[in-house]
């Protein structure tokens, strides 16, 4: 147990004995040195080790961030489908029409009744996109929808304010009718 590391290098002949005295004074000359000018030795090998350590969880930490945020993504996806598969209003009937409305630069059509289509045109109703599907939610839905994700509203009419009128409006005795199918 009182065998040093050099010792023990001694009897198993892989290292001579100049070698050892030679590591020996080396080892000696710099806590010498540094004793005299009253500065630390420093270990380039701490130093490479402290730095790579670093990097790993500066790296580390960047993954975390972008797994937290990929979670928050689903998470938000999901409460989006759920709302959209909850609240989303089912069309029965014969005397269905053709209501048309923009996807990107696509115009998509969807066969819809003549009360939802009055909603729809009043704001009361909105049509929100899912992946390929369209679906017509209620006001209130799509609200909560378009602070989660802007992007998947497709039409949210804003509700029409037909008691402000432009006293020097020239075009105020012709109504635009609003049944206008396009």
């Amino acid at each position: 147990m009182g065998n040093s590391l050099a010792d023990q290098l001694l009897k198993a002949k892989l290292v001579d004995e100049k070698s050892v005295k030679k590591a020996k004074k080396e080892k000696h000359t710099q806590h010498k040195q540094a004793r005299k000018h009253k500065t630390e030795v420093v270990d380039e090998n701490k130093l490479e080790i402290a730095k790579a350590n670093e990097e790993k969880l500066e790296k580390d930490r960047q993954l975390n961030q972008q797994k937290q945020k990929i979670a928050e993504e689903k998470a938000v996806k999901a409460q989006i489908k759920q709302l959209i598969e909850s609240h989303h209003i089912v069309i029965n009937g014969s005397n269905l029409n053709d209501f048309n409305f923009k996807d990107g630069n696509a115009i998509k059509t969807l066969k819809v009744n003549e009360l939802i289509r009055q909603q729809l045109i009043k704001g009361q109703v909105g049509i929100v996109k899912q992946g390929n599907n369209y679906s017509m939610l209620p006001y209130p839905i799509v609200e909560k929808i378009a602070q989660r994700d802007e992007d998947s509203i497709l039409l949210l009419n804003k509700a029409k304010t037909e008691d402000i009128v432009d006293e020097d409006d020239p075009y105020a005795d012709y109504v635009i009718p609003d049944d206008l199918i396009w």
